[in-house]
């Protein structure tokens, strides 16, 4: 048994003889010291004896399985601040309990450097066991969602989900999600509570908002899906949360119960599908809500606090988190509540009680149920560990019920490769931890990251209204009205983004926090222009007119005065994109989805800086012409009712509406321009990296979209679709007969899989074709190898036969070449030389991946077009 006396000296246990091997996991390799300190030839062969899960599950005491399903935090849930290293007294706890793993906040990252080296060493103690039992590599887990929430301050600060959303280009989200996994698997970090798969479809959520994609399933799930695989490639499990849903509540968890009286058979409409869609495409963890369902768990449960009988939120729910996640939804992964210190569970259910529940309920983490920084909070939590040991014993928890949810922990640390680095972590030299830190130091905050977030967040930056031409300003002097005084470095930063694009800026700053309504008119006298950042965070906060709303107020009499003056005026809604809604009279309104400080002078984006928020530099260049806002919104807003101060039922600026030309202005009032899109298509933008290639494919009977008014274009591709198109472009030549039993006469494929078969372009699997599977990318690759062929064209991949005028790519470039399957190895080379298909990102081909419908009408395109000269 792990679990010894708290802090406690004396025994030192004798040198495990665990070893380790290098990783083969659906996950990319973590950072770890053999990959940086050690040759790969001198990394300790594994030992098979009590490393697999259920060997390891076989050999562990009943504390030590109940410890193996708490993860504490490093952080005082009660003082504030946290554990910053690891002394003698954190090490004998590491080495004296089994936890799961930690949680770090804030306080917890000071620097790139203290923050690895802390993570570093957990392990280290945390591996220094005597059994295999009690040598578990642990799971260092951080919120960092980007946006609002970002715990590792020193790191590259991203622009938050919402605003990815409003770039309409899940690749976005898998680029930002893998630098966020990057540099948190460098600093140590294996697990991210990441991303959020809420439907903010409550504009007075007071917790999620921006932390959602938006308001719809289609952009939840399909950029919530492209986050994950960006964690995935970054080898960070992601976390799927808040489960069932924690966007249609306007109560936080943290500090109430929130209730949600939605029958299953809605939230399944909305709140569960990105949930399913996300669980479809492999993920191992989902994070539990605090949030009650009564039409769905109808227990009650007497609040320790009020006396009053209360509901049983979801985190607790045998109906919800057996019922609905595991039976109905089929999810096998690891379940973790969200944290058991929250107001809604700490306030209203005794901690035994909460944990009784949450365990037989199906959950397998129980998340912050207290923190290791001082010795009265270990004794707590083994006082904790020994009441469910008791409830076990007492019948009240059944053991298998322990037993199943630690055999999943493990079969997670497993497919992550952490139960083969006990002893690379046991035996790790002082030096070695220098060679994590020296890495580390060139991942987080880099320079390269940085660059591609300021990037990627000029494509967010979302423009609504332009009255009279505000915008871009070209001359006069500006006064730029921030709400805090750290808010003026974003001013900083904006010039010096204007700098490198060319551009001037006559800028001053005024920081209006302290000031009333009765100041603003000096605030913009002289000025020809003004920017205001806003920083709402509620609809209560918009109020000019309550108690306690100077802000409001300030930027109200703001505008009036500007107009008074003669001067424009652009509103920057920086917290929300409902700010919007609240300063009608405003010239220009951009939405920058976040609003983050900058705690210093930003110097030349270089990775050195603290908590660098883009968003408001990025819409201030875009107000100077910087670049052009290309951003479109994810979510409604709705008007305001001024008279009760509500949001009302008219919708004022609708889901996908935003400006893409200066000269293109919308009145206040009358509802956003109609943008059809490309080809009529409602969902396919102008601009849009797709757009010809939608273009092509519908001019030419390629396509037809997926609708009259839809083209889906991240629609994942089906076997069916995909040989109507190749059939469309042959002309749709007759087809003789049909041999897959799965095709039936008369659907809107068969003549096309009937010719396709006959053809020699696809084929089928003991008479089944399966035309609703969805389609790999080294399967496209395939069929349009064969097409290639059934057309009279070379496909052969040597120079000789092309009189030596093309240079053929090395395969070898493309890192996962490996995972390509035998029989797609030539089609998927004859693609990559062909110029249909790039890879992905990074040097991969993802030969595995599904292909979209923006991506295939692509690749088509790029297929009609191959050089005849070649004759490719």
């Amino acid at each position: 048994m792990k679990r010894k006396s708290v802090l406690r000296n004396g025994i030192r246990k004798a040198a495990a003889v665990l070893t380790a091997s290098a990783m083969v996991t659906a996950y990319a390799a973590p950072v770890s010291f053999a990959s940086v300190g050690q040759a790969e030839n001198d990394v300790h062969a594994a030992s098979a004896e009590g490393m697999d899960p259920a060997s390891l599950l076989a050999s562990m005491t009943l504390d030590e399985k109940i410890e193996q399903m708490i993860i504490p935090s490093a952080r005082n849930e009660e003082k504030g601040g946290g554990i910053t290293e690891v002394n003698p007294d954190v090490k004998e706890v590491l080495r004296n309990h089994n936890y799961a793993g930690f949680v770090f906040f804030a306080p917890n990252c000071q620097s790139t450097e203290q923050m690895t080296r802390m993570t570093a060493e957990m392990q280290r103690a945390a591996s220094d066991g005597i059994t295999p039992a009690e040598s578990i590599p642990l799971l260092m887990s951080i919120d960092q969602e980007g946006g609002r929430v970002n715990r590792i301050g020193w790191g590259t600060l991203t622009p938050g989900n919402m605003a990815l959303a409003a770039s309409y280009d899940p690749e976005n989200a898998e680029k930002n999600a893998f630098i966020l996994g990057d540099e948190m698997s460098a600093a140590g970090f294996n697990m991210d509570f990441a991303p959020v798969l809420d439907v903010n479809n409550n504009p007075e959520n007071p917790v999620i908002n921006v932390r959602s994609f938006g308001s719809t399933v289609d952009i939840v799930k399909n950029m919530g899906n492209a986050f994950i695989k960006g964690l995935h490639r970054a080898g960070v499990v992601a976390t799927l949360k808040h489960f069932p849903g924690h966007g249609n509540t306007d109560t936080d968890s943290h500090t109430g119960l929130p209730s949600v009286n939605s029958s299953l058979a809605e939230l399944q409409k909305t709140e569960l599908a990105p949930f399913q869609a996300g669980i479809d495409a492999g993920a191992d963890m989902i994070m539990t809500a605090h949030i009650v369902y009564p039409q769905i768990e109808k227990d009650t449960y007497k609040s320790t606090s009020t006396g009053e009988n209360v509901g049983i939120p979801a985190t607790l729910s045998d109906d919800i988190i057996t019922g609905v996640l595991r039976e109905k939804m089929g999810f096998d992964g690891v379940v973790v509540t969200d944290s058991m210190h929250m107001g809604a569970i700490r306030d209203h259910f005794d901690p035994q009680d909460a944990a009784e529940m949450a365990i037989n309920a199906g959950v397998d983490l129980l998340l912050m149920p207290g923190d290791i920084t001082t010795e009265e909070h270990v004794k707590a939590l083994d006082g904790y560990v020994a009441g469910i040991a008791d409830r076990v014993r007492e019948g009240k928890i059944d053991e298998s019920k322990i037993d199943a949810a630690v055999m999943r922990v493990l079969k997670l640390k497993d497919k992550m490769g952490l139960l083969d680095q006990a002893s690379e972590w046991k035996n790790m030299s002082d030096a070695d931890v220098e060679a994590l830190v020296k890495k580390a130091e060139s991942h987080v905050g880099s320079t390269e990251h940085v660059n591609t977030m300021w990037d990627i967040t000029k494509k967010t930056t979302t423009l609504l209204k332009n009255d009279n031409s505000a915008l871009p300003i070209s001359s006069g002097h500006t006064v730029v009205l921030v709400p805090e005084k750290n808010s003026a470095y974003s001013v900083d930063a904006a010039e010096e983004q204007l700098s490198k694009a060319g551009k001037s800026a006559d800028m001053s700053v005024v920081v209006y926090d302290g000031l009333t309504a009765a100041d603003a008119a000096a605030a913009v006298a002289g000025a020809d222009n003004i920017i205001a950042v806003s920083n709402s965070g509620s609809l209560a906060k918009m109020d000019p007119s309550a108690s306690g709303n100077d802000k409001s107020a300030f930027l109200h009499e703001a505008v009036r005065a500007a107009h008074d003056n003669g001067a424009s005026f652009t509103l920057i809604a920086g917290m929300l994109p409902y700010e919007a809604a609240a300063y009608q009279d405003a010239d220009a309104i951009m939405i920058s989805y976040g609003y983050k400080l900058l705690s210093q002078v930003p110097d030349n984006l270089n990775g050195k800086n603290p908590d660098y928020g883009l968003n408001i530099p990025a819409a201030i260049c875009a107000a100077y012409g910087g670049f052009v806002p290309s951003g479109y919104l994810p979510v409604d807003i709705p008007a305001i009712d001024t008279a009760s101060y509500k949001y009302s039922d008219k919708v004022l600026y609708e889901l996908g509406y935003g400006l893409q030309n200066w000269n293109v202005a919308s009145i206040a009032g009358t509802g956003p321009v109609e943008d059809k899109g490309v080809s009529g298509f409602t969902d396919v933008k102008a601009g849009a990296w797709y757009a010809d290639a939608v273009k092509y494919a519908v001019e030419n009977g390629i396509t037809k979209g997926t609708s009259e008014t839809t083209f889906s274009p991240e629609a994942t591709v089906t076997r069916a679709a995909l040989v109507t198109m190749v059939h469309r472009m042959e002309g749709e030549p007759q087809a003789f007969g049909m041999v897959f039993d799965d095709v039936a006469p008369g659907a809107y494929y068969a003549d096309a899989v009937g010719w396709a078969n006959e053809s020699g372009i696809v084929e089928g699997s003991n008479g089944m074709f399966m035309p609703d599977r969805g389609l790999s990318r080294q399967d496209l690759c395939c069929i349009l190898y064969r097409y290639a062929k059934y057309q009279g064209k070379k496909v052969s991949l040597n120079p000789e036969d092309y009189d030596d005028i093309i240079s053929l790519v090395d395969m070898d470039a493309f890192s996962d070449k490996g995972r390509i399957s035998s029989y797609a190895a030539d089609a998927v080379e004859w693609a990559v030389n062909a110029d249909l298909v790039k890879g992905v990102s990074d040097g991969t081909l993802d030969p595995a991946g599904t292909v979209t419908r923006a991506q295939l009408v692509t690749i088509l395109q790029r297929y009609a077009g191959l050089g005849q000269e070649l004759n490719l």
